[in-house]
């Protein structure tokens, strides 16, 4: 405001003092004594996206003036908080890639992040409390190279995060690094033929492609042919030399695993961009169907791999909550973006109208993530020399383009991206990566929405499954604004470009008070379901070997209620039981004796609709083993009941 004058002469304008007065929203306050012509106010004093009005008086003493114009205003608070500044890194630097995971087994998310131009690589340890502390010593932080991401994998199941980090080498072809982690403390594995073999790498991704456990490694290689690594389960790797998946020469950027026909094993996309690196045309992606015996199918046709562009990275994610992963591809060189919309049949659907895929730029990292626990996924776009892209959510397969918050304002070359929850508060948070060619400054933007809707969260730990968990699907049924919606996660060690958002599974359930399903379908095959989960809650859930449900992958939903006979029959010392529900149903599976006595409850819970097993190893409620004999098991929903004879010899 414009300073007032005094009303009597010879007194000077310093004993001039103002009154600020606010109302409107629920507010009604004055702030007294002010000097000079302005104020700063606490911004704790407003809500959101709400109006306000203010007027100023002025006092000298001897009277109070009002002005005479009363003034507008909304308040727009910054959804999220650029934090910088708490124990990170905000010198420039050439930042590649980021990866998120709890190394220490603290309980909290620490950082790598991968520098080029052979800088060395950056470590944050989580302290818990909101802030970092740089770690310095070591070989992870000392080594320098040409990094552009890196994974936190259990790839020896020892129990602890290892670090693998992907090199391209500036000029020649460079090692990548592997860092053995024993009790947090990391050690540089030089023997191992993923840390020994030279490549032009510029990215990897990990996954249990052959189910045997154990976390096998595929590397895009720039200009040469791709690497797959299978992992022998004795902390050594063995390279695939055959098959179209590690044949194809191409300019490869980016990889992503992902289920993407729903079957239980991984497939795998691969970005490819222009082998000249000089804005022309870029070479087809590629799409490899696993054909669950280790082997491979090149995917030919559609439009997902035929539709050319200098593709850099890819995420796969449900955006539309139909229970299949849909594909985001980033392209440079200020080419459209792709989005590909899943069919559910093997095929995908190329979407063209939007903001999404004609904003163009010189895209980059791209990251799925709920930011407003809505119950549906949004999606941020890194982009190397334009601003970045926040794109909400609608439903209904529709966007908004997010526009005046920091995340799409903050100038510069951003490339990896990745949403964490690295506070514990319940909503996500984002880590930008940036520099490239030009140092500087990463962002870590804290979520500060305080939004009403509630979340899940989860962390899995592998038993007959990799300890990681990687590939496993959770599927969460809640009830958002009146609605039943299902949600689908998968963990992934690679989304975007270069970037690793931890394992952990984020939900936002909307104004839901619980999730009514929460089904995991582990790599295994062994699907474990709980119901009524009330949210906001962090779980952590091991895979269950003993009274686990498993599904049958690969099946259609059934028609009917169907109570198979088990398998084998007679048993010792253990037997499967196959069951399938057309629909989402309360399920009980009990085994009875000859007395109608019920020994034991396999299953008591709320399932969605599919096709089950149920193992059972002849004990009874209490692990007693029972005695031969002919018992009988029950099915029992509340449209169906069956029952059936199975005998057990000892």
């Amino acid at each position: 405001w414009k300073s007032a004058g005094a009303d009597i002469p010879g007194e000077a304008n310093g004993e001039l003092s103002y009154d600020l007065h606010l109302w409107g929203s629920g507010l009604d306050t004055v702030i007294s004594g002010l000097s000079g012509n302005y104020a700063s106010v606490p911004a704790v004093l407003f809500n959101e996206n709400q109006s306000y009005q203010w007027m100023i008086e002025a006092r000298d003493g001897y009277s109070v003036t009002a002005s005479r114009e009363i003034f507008t205003f909304t308040y727009n608070r910054q959804a999220f908080e650029d934090i910088s500044g708490n124990g990170l890194a905000i010198d420039d630097g050439y930042s590649e890639g980021v990866a998120w995971g709890d190394y220490d087994d603290d309980g909290d998310l620490d950082l790598f992040v991968a520098n080029i131009i052979n800088q060395n690589n950056l470590f944050y340890d989580n302290d818990g409390d909101g802030t970092f502390t740089q770690l310095s010593s070591g070989p992870v932080v000392n080594d320098g190279g040409f990094s552009y991401g890196g994974h936190f994998v259990d790839y020896d199941q020892d129990g602890d995060l290892d670090l693998y980090v992907i090199n391209r080498g500036q000029g020649v072809a460079q090692a990548n690094f592997l860092y053995d982690n024993d009790g947090g403390v990391f050690s540089k594995n030089t023997t191992s033929l993923i840390a020994s073999e030279a490549a032009p790498s510029w990215s990897g991704a990990w996954a249990d492609y052959d189910h045997d456990g154990y976390p096998d490694l595929f590397l895009a290689n720039f200009n040469a042919a791709n690497y797959l690594y299978h992992n022998n389960g004795d902390g050594t790797f063995e390279r695939i030399l055959s098959g179209d998946i590690v044949t194809d020469v191409a300019a490869s950027l980016g990889c992503a695993w992902g289920d993407y026909d729903n079957d239980g094993d991984a497939d795998l996309f691969v970005a490819n961009f222009d082998p000249n690196f000089a804005g022309g045309p870029g070479q087809n992606n590629a799409l490899y169907r696993n054909n669950g015996d280790g082997s491979f199918s090149k995917i030919t046709a559609g439009a997902i791999v035929n539709d050319g562009g200098s593709s850099a990275g890819a995420s796969w994610g449900d955006y539309d909550n139909d229970g299949d992963l849909d594909l985001f591809v980033t392209n440079y060189f200020d080419e459209n973006n792709f989005l590909y919309e899943n069919n559910g049949d093997g095929s995908f659907t190329p979407i063209t109208a939007g903001i999404m895929v004609n904003d163009g730029g010189l895209s980059v990292g791209s990251a799925w993530g709920d930011y407003d626990n809505d119950g549906d996924l949004d999606l941020f776009v890194g982009d190397d020399g334009g601003a970045n892209r926040l794109y909400e959510n609608l439903g209904g397969g529709n966007f908004t383009a997010i526009e005046g918050v920091n995340i799409v304002n903050t100038p510069g070359r951003s490339n990896g991206a990745a949403w964490i929850d690295y506070d514990r508060d319940g909503d996500i948070d984002l880590f930008v990566a940036n520099g490239d060619a030009t140092p500087q400054s990463n962002s870590l933007y804290r979520n500060r929405m305080n939004s009403a809707n509630r979340f899940l969260q989860l962390h899995l730990d592998g038993n007959a499954s990799n300890y990681d968990a990687i590939g496993a699907k959770v599927r969460v049924k809640a009830r958002i604004d009146g609605q039943p919606v299902w949600q689908l996660r998968e963990a992934s060690s690679q989304s975007g470009y270069n970037s690793h958002s931890s394992y952990e599974f984020y939900f936002g359930l909307g104004d839901a008070i619980a999730a009514d399903t929460l089904a995991i379908y582990w790599p295994s095959g062994w699907v474990q379901v709980l119901t009524d989960v009330p949210a906001g809650q962090f779980l952590t859930i091991a895979e269950d070997s003993q009274r686990v449900v498993g599904l049958n992958g690969g099946k259609a939903v059934p028609e009917h209620f169907e109570l198979r006979q088990n398998y084998p029959n007679p048993f010792n010392p253990a037997t499967v039981i196959e069951y399938q529900l057309p629909d989402d149903s309360a399920v009980r599976l009990s085994v009875f004796n000859l007395l109608g006595q019920r020994v034991v409850t396999l299953v008591n819970a709320r399932q969605p609709a599919g096709v089950y097993e149920v193992r059972w190893d002849g004990r009874d409620a209490s692990g007693r083993p029972l005695a031969s004999g002919i018992y009988l098991y029950r099915l029992e929903t509340p449209a169906y009941s069956q029952s059936r004879k199975l005998v057990l010899l000892r």
